[in-house]
């Protein structure tokens, strides 16, 4: 559901980022299957790219833990009022998530370290950075 309501935000929002001279590419833990479909069923509009062995978590210093708790329940909350529903769960589903801004040389330039489930930056936070950068 997490994950769902990340993508969608960020895919809203598509053309701003484009925009600001950022490509979105989303990166996920399941099988090549998995992130194909994914693409397919929430018309996912920029690259969704898959590890399933999450070295690109490790090297992006993302967390795995249990991930819920009181403040999850109440991003749950959130998820499902905006139509975001737990589907069959794929992947790991202990790994949690993050956003980065990483320049055209390979430097994270911004990073926001998902902290359990649900616990995303917002689309602004990641838009303000980038205006902070030009």
């Amino acid at each position: 559901m997490f994950c769902r309501e990340q993508v969608a935000r960020f895919g809203q929002h598509h053309a701003r980022f484009q925009a600001a001279g950022a490509s979105l590419i989303a990166i996920g833990n399941g099988t090549p299957q998995m992130a194909a479909d994914f693409v397919e069923s929430f018309s996912v509009p920029f690259p969704v790219f898959t590890d399933p062995g999450r070295s690109s978590y490790k090297l992006a210093g993302l967390k795995r833990s249990f991930g819920l708790g009181l403040a999850s329940i109440g991003r749950a909350r959130r998820a499902m009022a905006d139509g975001h529903r737990q589907g069959r769960t794929q992947g790991d589903p202990w790994q949690q998530g993050g956003v980065l801004i990483i320049d055209t040389s390979g430097s994270v330039r911004w990073r926001h370290v998902d902290t359990s489930a649900g616990d995303h930056c917002s689309v602004t936070s990641v838009l303000d950075a980038l205006r902070t950068m030009t």
